[in-house]
């Protein structure tokens, strides 16, 4: 998964191949792995990261471009 391009992911995602869930955990863990070396993040807003992506899974998610919705 970690190779799949943005692109990938979103069709992926759109087509239920994956979910939106499994994804950032996915990438979530792989931060939490590899941080303490690199120190690439800050913080990480894990909560809202899944609860965003729990809302994309059941649908409420907008039309996933990530722009907030007026």
């Amino acid at each position: 998964m970690i190779d799949l391009t943005l692109c990938q992911l979103r069709s992926a995602i759109a087509s239920k191949q994956l979910t939106a869930t499994k994804v950032v955990q996915s990438y979530l863990d792989r931060i939490e792995k590899h941080n303490p070396a690199i120190h690439a993040y800050h913080e990480t807003f894990a909560d809202r990261s899944l609860q965003r992506a729990a809302e994309v899974d059941a649908g409420a998610g907008g039309d996933g471009d990530g722009a907030e919705e007026d």
